[in-house]
């Protein structure tokens, strides 16, 4: 067996490349359990996720996306099937606040943003709602018998 030559760079590159990697896991897992952990009771009240529900069906969210805890009118074509993807708690925030460009050839329209439409809290709780339901075919166990309207309350924005 013929035995390869590697230079001392490359070697010493290689075993450079290999502690940063072993040094950078721990710390990088250290910081993904503190972050989910932290949204993860922050995030988790029922009465966030129950606003975040009614929030979902009253301003449309409905009409493109498909979300399986989104009710019986969560079958949207348009936007991301929530069932099949997991939203994060930021990128549910940025998303909603700031909305996102088309993606040809899987998503043709954008999604407009809600940030002027919306308030903060109101984008907290959709996100919520989003984070903790979404890459998954649960239904929302607190918002079963929820009544919404289908339109938005003029009276919460500003």
């Amino acid at each position: 067996m013929r035995q390869m030559k590697i230079g001392r760079r490359t070697g010493v590159g290689l075993v450079i490349a290999v502690c940063a990697i072993a040094l950078a896991t721990p710390a990088a897992f250290a910081s993904h359990a503190a972050t989910t952990r932290t949204q993860t009771s922050s995030a988790s009240s029922t009465a966030m996720v129950v606003a975040g529900y009614e929030i979902f069906n009253d301003y449309f969210c409905v009409s493109c996306h498909t979300l399986n805890a989104g009710g019986s009118a969560a079958y949207g074509r348009l936007g991301m099937n929530f069932d099949m993807i997991h939203a994060p708690y930021a990128a549910a925030v940025a998303t909603v606040t700031n909305g996102l460009p088309a993606a040809l050839p899987l998503y043709p329209t954008q999604m407009v943003g809600f940030g002027k439409v919306l308030t903060t809290t109101q984008i907290d709780d959709v996100a919520t709602f989003i984070a903790a339901y979404s890459g998954g075919y649960t239904a929302c166990v607190p918002c079963q018998g929820v009544t919404f309207t289908g339109f938005p309350d003029s009276s919460a924005t500003t």
